[in-house]
């Protein structure tokens, strides 16, 4: 098992962990409120738990040759795996311009949003800084692990490939 196999499947895990955590925490959200946001961020956080759920797939089957995937689990993998990298995207872009701004244009988000001033107290304290490193981190393992399965998933349809068009009996055959 090479390295870069090995970073695969702990990454696979770790957004397996992450995803169905916020889509447990989504789902809540959504039987509470019923809000068309709560649906939204559900169905996208959805896509990145199937993704890795998918990916368990992929990993077995690069592991046991006899395990083949389902017809439809490449074209998941990367329907979902492209979902999972722009929803990543936005997220690191979102938190990247949160953690670059200056703080006269945090107080001006924060005078025009009608925040109480306890909330306002964290913004400017920074202590929102830690949570949107995390999210920095969780987009930055989201982004590798989808890129890792696009690779992989070619290397198995390659795999697949060359054993399709071995057939040991050709030698023998007799028409």
């Amino acid at each position: 098992m090479t390295f870069e196999f090995r970073l695969y499947r702990i990454l696979t895990i770790i957004v397996l962990i992450i995803s169905s955590f916020f889509a447990f925490v989504m789902l809540g959200a959504v039987l509470m409120t019923g809000a068309l946001p709560f649906i939204i961020a559900l169905m996208v956080i959805g896509a990145c738990l199937i993704h890795s759920i998918l990916s368990l797939y992929l990993q077995r089957s690069m592991l046991i040759p006899q395990a083949h995937l389902k017809e439809n689990t490449p074209g998941g993998i990367r329907i979902m795996g492209s979902i999972m990298i722009i929803f990543s995207i936005i997220t690191a872009i979102s938190v990247i311009s949160y953690l670059t701004a200056s703080p006269a244009l945090l107080q001006e988000a924060m005078d025009k949003s009608n925040m109480p001033e306890d909330q306002q107290q964290v913004v400017k304290e920074g202590g929102l800084n830690g949570v949107f490193k995390f999210f920095l981190l969780a987009s930055i393992i989201f982004i590798t692990n989808a890129i890792l399965s696009f690779r992989f998933l070619k290397k198995y349809k390659e795999q697949q490939d060359a054993t399709d068009h071995f057939h040991p009996d050709d030698d023998n055959l007799m028409l």
